[in-house]
């Protein structure tokens, strides 16, 4: 494996020269023409090294699984870092599994091509099982296994890394991985005090995937603050996770690019504005199957370019927020349901704040304003001042993944939110969507609905 990272060879051959045994020929290239610049440590390289080892000596206490059946890989990773963290070390994903099921680990790198177990098993393995599934793993692939990253994806991976990796790179992932779920499991397990319930979770560092996550905020938080911040990331996914009782926006996005949400529910925004989510020239953002309920609007503002397709806003005053700013804005809305609710104030408004620099492309958006308990769904024809485009404006658009109206509405409830076990505050917004209308209030803070 080193000699492959250096852009050398190996051979193995049998003796040709009667004595019995094999000889084995190693070529590495002379210089570093060979080399990518992110391959070549340098001496600007050393010095971020540095800056970046002391900002994580705190680190020290983390344990991590290495699960590869290479154990030159393996013990490259523990050399080089093991100032910061501490190392286990198992041969296959079947000998991995029993040291996660009877150790503590914060996190778990893995090869995917193993003997006995390989990593896509034993990543399903950890993520469908509740003592565990909150270890993040991190799969090593080559660049060319492109089939074991879309699987690895669907069974919930974190990250990639494809070898051969840069050592710094891998450093920073493992920082920024570990350290976010810490802090959320001391956010919600009480195991921390008061001021660390409350505090603002923020995504740090590039290509980050969050799945089932609770992120709840509280009147306890600075006036202005949100509950989820992304801002300024390059490559996010956030899938089945729920966020509310943000005290401006439950969520903040901001001149960030490629991020997806899909299958969440953001709910509840508390005061003083009870809003869904803000997004300021952010580039590239697809929402999809999410729920937004009770929040009085932004659900979401769209001031980027979106693909928005298939959601339901619930029983909000405004549902769709546009950019309105001097800037150009593209969005794409497509197959999204907007049910009014007990609380729903301006019902013919779920299209709002649209202006002329808003270059929107809708379809087959409804709207129920009936507040009958049954779905009687219309379609939305009030599109304020947007400037109407007759072709979407990003490219693919997901034409064969679109869901009909009524398919989105019956899939938001099965599966939106932490669905593998929803907690009572999913539970409850799940319900106030199934009354059609009939369940369903805004809130000035967490106390009214029973808190955390």
């Amino acid at each position: 494996a080193f000699v492959e990272m250096h852009g050398g060879k190996i051979k193995a051959y049998n003796r040709t020269d009667g004595i019995k045994g094999s000889c084995f020929e190693v070529t590495i290239p002379l210089g570093q023409e060979h080399l990518k610049p992110e391959e070549i440590l340098n001496e600007e390289n050393d010095k971020n090294s540095e800056s970046i080892g002391k900002k994580v000596q705190a680190n020290r206490n983390f344990n991590i699984l290495i699960v590869d059946d290479d154990a030159e890989i393996a013990h490259y990773i523990k050399t080089e870092l093991c100032d910061w963290y501490r190392f286990d070390y198992a041969r296959n994903g079947k000998e991995g599994l029993k040291m996660l099921l009877t150790g503590k680990y914060d996190l778990v790198i893995s090869d995917v091509m193993m003997p006995e177990m390989d990593g896509i098993t034993m990543l399903k393995n950890i993520k469908s099982n509740s003592n565990i599934s909150d270890v993040p793993v991190i799969l090593l692939t080559s660049k060319s296994e492109v089939e074991n990253r879309l699987e690895g994806l669907r069974k919930g991976a974190d990250a990639f890394l494809a070898k051969p990796f840069n050592m710094e790179e891998l450093h920073i992932l493992i920082d920024n991985l570990v350290d976010n779920v810490r802090r959320i499991r001391g956010k919600y397990s009480g195991a921390q005090g008061q001021k660390a319930k409350i505090e603002q979770i923020q995504v740090k560092g590039n290509n980050v995937i969050l799945r089932y996550l609770r992120m709840r905020g509280s009147i306890g938080m600075p006036r202005g603050k949100c509950t989820f911040v992304c801002d300024h990331v390059d490559g996010l996914m956030v899938d089945h996770c729920s966020i509310s009782w943000g005290r401006w926006d439950n969520a903040h996005i901001k001149e960030s690019r490629n991020v997806t949400w899909q299958n969440c529910i953001i709910a509840e925004g508390i005061a003083p504005q009870r809003f869904g989510a803000i997004t300021d020239e952010t580039d590239r953002w697809t929402v999809t199957r999410c729920l937004w309920a009770d929040n009085k609007s932004r659900n979401p503002k769209m001031k980027c370019g979106i693909q928005y397709v298939n959601n339901v806003v619930y029983n909000c005053n405004n549902g769709a927020v546009g950019g309105h700013s001097e800037r150009n804005h593209y969005q794409d809305v497509v197959n999204n349901v907007f049910i009014s609710g007990l609380t729903s104030e301006n019902p013919d408004t779920y299209f709002n704040l649209w202006t002329a620099t808003d270059h929107l492309y809708q379809q087959g958006n409804v709207q129920d304003l009936d507040v009958d308990g049954k779905f009687r769904p219309q379609p939305v024809t009030n599109f304020s001042k947007a400037t109407l485009v007759d072709k979407p404006n990003f490219e693919p658009f997901p034409e064969q993944d679109l869901l009909t109206v009524e398919q989105t509405v019956k899939e938001v409830m099965r599966t939106a939110g932490c669905s593998k076990k929803r907690d009572r505050h999913d539970k409850r917004i799940i319900a106030q969507l199934k009354s059609m209308g009939k369940k369903g209030k805004k809130i000035d803070d967490e106390s009214q609905v029973g808190g955390i």
